[in-house]
């Protein structure tokens, strides 16, 4: 659980909370949008469940930009058992269009960062669309592209 606040240019980084949940669901939505995915109000309350849930192992950062939500990264530890450690893997990030290019994703993985360190892990590990190209300028400037390819099997 990430338990400061870090200040962004007139923004907050901060853990979610419970009374979040009417700022955070629509911000959700529109990230599933950018995502190419229909809305789905099942699958928003599913997320803020697991979110609400201390047990569950999904945990979450907000930007909050004058009392208002602008953005999120969903998180969560995992075993490495190659070498018998423990990494976050960053599941989504996202900032809504009209509060980008303020640094507030940078501040988020950076939070995220903290939080890996707090916790011993020794990477933090995410994903790319091919074609955010906006998105992989910065995570190159402060992550590894890796020659890892990842595979899927969806389930019926």
């Amino acid at each position: 659980m990430y338990q400061t606040r870090r200040k962004v240019a007139m923004a907050t980084i901060r853990p979610i909370e419970s009374r979040d949940s009417d700022q955070w669901s629509p911000v959700f939505e529109q990230y599933r949008a950018f995502d190419h995915l229909a809305p789905d109000p099942a699958v928003i309350k599913k997320v803020w469940g697991w979110l609400s849930d201390p047990q569950h192992n999904l945990d979450a950062l907000v930007v909050e930009d004058h009392s208002e939500i602008v953005g999120f990264a969903l998180y969560r530890q995992f075993p490495r058992p190659v070498t018998a450690t423990t990494g976050v893997y960053l599941d989504d990030l996202y900032v809504v269009p009209s509060s980008r290019g303020r640094g507030h994703a940078q501040q988020l993985i950076t939070a995220v960062t903290d939080i890996a360190n707090a916790n011993h892990a020794t990477l933090i590990r995410w994903i790319c669309a091919q074609d955010n190209t906006i998105a992989q300028h910065l995570y190159e400037r402060i992550a590894t592209r890796t020659a890892w390819i990842t595979y899927e099997d969806t389930m019926q």
